[in-house]
């Protein structure tokens, strides 16, 4: 069981927010006295980090892909 799972299971169990804040220390404590990364750690409580590269590409495409359709033909006289 996940410790997210196990976190809900306290909520559902009338823990107080302060309690349950509590042990999430404690267990963070442990786990990274035992050797976990944070990253490990933030995906047992469920937080999973998000791609960045992925949308700074898209909106990097997005952004060249407007200013080409709204940078006007220059024409130079010679």
């Amino acid at each position: 069981m996940k410790l997210a799972e196990q976190e809900t299971l306290l909520h559902q169990g009338g823990f107080s927010q302060k309690e349950i804040e509590n042990w999430k220390k404690d267990k963070v404590l442990k786990l990274n006295g035992a050797g976990f990364s944070n990253a490990e750690i933030s995906e047992e409580f469920g937080v999973v980090a998000t791609d960045t590269n992925s949308n700074k590409e898209y909106f990097n495409r997005r952004l060249i892909s407007d200013l080409n359709k709204n940078t006007p033909d220059i024409i130079m006289d010679t």
